[in-house]
């Protein structure tokens, strides 16, 4: 059985992230590539006219990113 993890703590997207890392025990360099990559998405999408918050966007805009 899979581990339940503790409710995420703050609003902040970022922050989120750095919690849930933080809960799965991953190295520093781990965590900033993460970030690093999150944000390199969102400015991404931000390019192409709309910024959304990723939580609003679905598999065509990560198919659309990815190819």
């Amino acid at each position: 059985m899979k581990p339940r993890s503790p409710p995420l703590q703050s609003i902040r997207l970022l922050d989120q992230v750095r919690e849930r890392i933080g809960c799965l025990h991953c190295s520093l360099a781990t965590e900033k590539v993460y970030l690093y990559w999150l944000r390199f998405f969102v400015r991404w999408r931000d390019r192409h006219g709309t910024m959304k918050h990723p939580r609003k966007m679905g598999a065509p805009q990560v198919k659309a990113y990815l190819t």
